[in-house]
């Protein structure tokens, strides 16, 4: 009976052994950041304690490993259900597995134990935000603000459940924010953002230069803040900002975009080239999406890669959805990238796009002129006397204030007319016109 009792201690001083050993060697491993042996070690998951499960968690966590994460998260629920942190830390589990909507309803649980954490109603409200579900990121962003008046977090988000749909109101909860926290960098970039879109860009400017004086280097702010120089025609501001903006380590598309519009701007086309070119290369062109590679194309026509301009001037082209006003604008610009890149064929058929989009008369008068220039005065001719016919008699000639014709503000008509004399003087005498 004694030898029974003697061994069945021995067995457990044994285990504990063993279990105290495997500890030590679980907490090196921690301490060396070798999560792949934690994970090794902790593998039996059904006889871990409650030390070792944290552990096993701390190693999931360091490795995104979310999926082996959950079911320890699980157990730990059934363990306590009262526990914030398993809340919180099961809600980013299925926040980071995909899974927002369970993600949602774990941080709703975290509010209903805790209701005075701002923290998990924010995280709430934006998981919320996240699907979509905008009714009851409302209705959640209104029972924060009947417990709490005086939440910056609280209006700014119930301003973001109306971005999309009701400008006004969503206005209206991000100024309610801004008198709550003025210095709130999320506030001032959605306000900023806001008025930027809505070409208020010397507001957005102002609130955006007020909150630099506090912080230079938000991002979100710094954006709205370079945008709206860009927008104003501001380029070299607009420059040093967007610059900034790259040294900070900001290499987004808009960043790119809007640089290079602004570089383009301010005649520095090479740089203006090279800052397009990376943000092509990050969004690719569609149909609704060629702004860059349209000043691109402007770009690359004035400087040495004029082939490429007009290159990209025509898949702009391609892209495009023909509505008539956006068609003008890329034929305008592809007959510009043919006159910087001297295809005067190209140009040509450029212009002749463009009226049948515009319908503008003077667009006769530059493709006569393209004509003239090349000696082809046939159709020099063609196109002047077109452009002529369709110019109204009050338009033809500039006025003095007595009612005479003043001659030293030569209108288009005029030209063509001394043009065409030009030509027939040629004709006649079979020279070349002056």
């Amino acid at each position: 009976m004694k030898s029974g009792r003697l061994l069945f201690c021995l067995s457990c001083t044994f285990t504990l052994g063993v279990l105290a050993q495997n500890k030590d060697s679980i907490r090196i491993a921690i301490d060396n950041y070798e999560y792949e042996k934690v994970l090794e070690l902790t593998s039996c998951t059904d006889s871990l304690d409650e030390e070792c499960t944290e552990f096993r968690l701390q190693a999931c966590k360091e490795l995104n490993k979310w999926q082996t994460a959950l079911p320890l998260l699980q157990k730990r629920l059934e363990r306590d259900s009262t526990s914030l942190k398993s809340w919180a830390e099961i809600a980013e589990c299925y926040r980071r597995i995909g899974d927002v909507r369970k993600s949602s309803e774990a941080y709703a649980h975290a509010v209903r134990l805790s209701p005075d954490k701002s923290f998990f109603r924010q995280k709430h409200i934006n998981a919320l935000i996240a699907l979509d579900d905008l009714e009851n990121a409302r209705k959640a962003c209104h029972d924060w603000i009947d417990r709490d008046s005086t939440s910056a977090t609280a209006y700014r988000l119930l301003g973001e459940t109306y971005e999309n749909e009701d400008p006004l109101s969503a206005f209206a909860g991000y100024n309610a924010a801004f008198r709550r926290d003025s210095l709130d960098p999320q506030i001032i970039s959605r306000i900023a953002n806001m008025v930027n879109n809505n070409g208020q860009y010397s507001y957005a400017m102002l609130i955006t230069e007020e909150y630099r004086q506090h912080d230079s280097l938000n991002i979100d702010v710094n954006r709205q803040n370079a945008k709206a120089f860009c927008m104003m025609k501001m380029y070299p501001k607009a420059i040093e900002r967007y610059e900034s903006l790259k040294r900070m380590g900001d290499n987004s598309y808009l960043t790119l975009f809007y640089l290079g519009m602004s570089y383009y701007g301010n005649y520095d086309f090479y740089s203006a080239y090279d800052n397009l070119k990376k943000a092509i290369s990050i969004m690719q062109p569609s149909g609704p999406n060629t702004g860059a590679l349209y000043y691109f194309a402007k770009s690359a026509a004035r400087t040495s890669w004029k082939e490429e301009g007009v290159e990209a001037m025509n898949t702009a082209i391609s892209l495009t959805m023909p509505t008539d006003s956006v068609m003008i604008r890329l034929y305008k610009g592809l007959a510009e990238c043919c006159e910087l890149n001297l295809d005067t064929k190209g140009e040509i058929a450029a212009l002749l796009k463009q009226y049948e989009y515009s319908k503008e008369n003077v667009l006769f008068y530059t493709i006569g002129c393209r004509y003239y220039y090349r000696n082809d005065y046939e159709n020099a001719l063609k196109y002047f006397n077109k452009y002529m016919e369709n110019v109204p008699e009050d338009k033809r000639y500039k006025y003095d204030e007595n009612g005479e014709i003043d001659n030293d503000r030569s209108t288009y008509y005029q030209d063509a007319e001394i043009k065409i004399k030009n030509i027939k003087e040629h004709k006649f005498f079979k020279g070349k016109p002056q």
